[in-house]
């Protein structure tokens, strides 16, 4: 069960980032050069396949104009604790 709430963060986690790049109009080459990321570990993150780093997490929500915790509290990336 474990495992299973780690992709679904991770999942959320990917679609809020992508949610407020759209937001935005940025696309994926701009938040990279804004956050000092490689595109293609942005993409993995929004795909959900990647667990990034806490100083990941704050370069992105830095480059996408946003707190930290908005970003967590704004897009509804904290787990459904009902289930889990």
């Amino acid at each position: 069960m474990r495992q299973k709430r780690e992709l679904d963060i991770k999942h959320r986690f990917g679609l809020a980032i992508k949610q407020r790049r759209s937001e935005l109009g940025i696309s994926q080459e701009e938040l990279a050069f804004r956050s000092e990321i490689h595109r293609t570990y942005i993409s993995d993150i929004e795909r959900g396949s990647r667990n990034p780093s806490l100083v990941n997490i704050e370069k992105l929500a830095n480059a996408l104009d946003i707190s930290v915790s908005a970003l967590f509290a704004n897009y509804g990336i904290e787990a459904d604790t009902k289930n889990g």
